[in-house]
């Protein structure tokens, strides 16, 4: 349950992060390395790279090169996606069979969408995926919030039903709080018992505008047995007199501006619900070869053949070296220094980055660091 709590608080420190828009991350120019200045006039990678001590010395100068250009390869560990790309704009905790996993969203073009999901397990990068179509920003505004309100159940589920809920993709089978994530609260709601006991429920929700009516969705016995879209934007009797209203102290052509664009939102929302069904495909493709990857990768205790990993990142008996806000760790073997702060063991505790990210130090040394502090 700690590891629970942590992937909460973390995904809930992106959330403002996500509702200033994303894009925070693109890759930077080549040709203009040090445009974004931190400390000391460093880069923002490079200030990444200065935090990181020794532990920088493992990746192999290829691997060096790639990261400082703001990219990474399946292999890699989770330390060089965060020194290339940041912290991403949102992530969750996931399961691959007995593994535990990570689901990293990027920002790599337009500033609107996140466009590159990466997925991480046992701390290595086991794949890259572009995300097509992308998700929208507003899209993960929306759904960040419940996420983290309902962080236990949404880390049990299967990474299908992650990908659904966070795209807004409805499948019969889904529950209540599945729907709840998906969408939040509904508008109105209405139920009734049936001649064979069951108990139905419809859920109506409003379009983004909260003026028209812009998905029905029937449960029975709290799982999903079918949804409607209207085709047409309907609006509520509430809407009928705002507008009403409206209408009587404004201008016809006015009016009729304000419904046309109204109108067109409306269909823009209807093409995006109906491409999040589209996108299911998609992911059940995705998840296979997730799955596939992380069961071979558990198997060997090593990145999947496919990878490529050179000796510099392979796990070994070497010393590993981290330096984090001032604090130097250290140990040897295959410990879990520098892995992401959702899978850290009983005996390590998390080292926060930047507010948003942390990673695995081994409690004794984090302690005995702060201790040196104080005196």
């Amino acid at each position: 349950m700690s590891g629970l709590r942590s992937s909460a608080c973390l995904a809930g420190a992106l959330i403002l992060a996500i509702t200033t828009g994303c894009g925070r991350h693109k890759k930077p120019d080549a040709r203009a390395p040090h445009q974004a200045q931190g400390p000391g006039g460093l880069s923002a990678i490079e200030t990444r790279i200065a935090a990181a001590g020794k532990s920088w010395a493992r990746y192999s100068p290829e691997d060096q090169a790639l990261v400082k250009g703001g990219d990474f390869r399946v292999g890699l560990d989770e330390l060089a996606v965060y020194i290339a790309r940041g912290a991403p704009e949102i992530w969750w905790p996931t399961r691959q069979g007995s593994e535990v996993c990570n689901l990293l969203f990027y920002s790599t073009g337009e500033a609107s969408v996140a466009d590159l999901s990466v997925l991480t397990c046992s701390g290595t990068v086991v794949k890259r995926a572009a995300l097509a179509p992308a998700i929208s920003c507003s899209r993960l505004a929306e759904f960040a919030p419940r996420m983290v309100e309902h962080a236990a159940y949404f880390a049990e589920l299967p990474l299908t039903r992650q990908w659904d809920l966070a795209v807004g993709a409805l499948e019969r089978g889904q529950t209540g709080v599945d729907i709840a994530i998906a969408y939040g609260a509904p508008y109105n709601s209405g139920s009734e018992a049936r001649e064979d006991g069951s108990q139905a429920k419809t859920l109506v929700f409003l379009d983004r505008a909260q003026e028209a009516y812009a998905l029905h969705v029937t449960l029975v016995d709290d799982k999903v047995v079918s949804w409607k879209i209207p085709a047409e934007r309907i609006l509520t009797p509430q809407a009928q007199q705002r507008h009403a209203a409206e209408a009587a102290s404004q201008a016809v052509e006015a009016v009729r501006a304000s419904e046309q664009q109204a109108a067109a939102r409306y269909a823009e929302e209807t093409r995006a619900r109906n491409e999040a069904q589209a996108r299911r495909q998609y992911v059940m493709d995705v998840a296979g070869t997730l799955a596939s990857a992380a069961v071979t990768h558990a198997a060997s205790n090593a990145p999947p053949p496919s990878a490529n990993v050179s000796s510099s990142t392979t796990r070994s008996s070497n010393e590993k070296t981290l330096t984090l806000n001032g604090c130097s760790y250290k140990e040897s073997g295959g410990g879990s220094l520098g892995q992401s702060c959702g899978t850290c063991p009983s005996s390590y505790v998390c080292s926060m980055v930047g507010g948003r990210t942390g990673f695995c130090v081994p409690a004794s040394q984090h302690s005995a660091c702060r201790g040196s502090k104080k005196r």
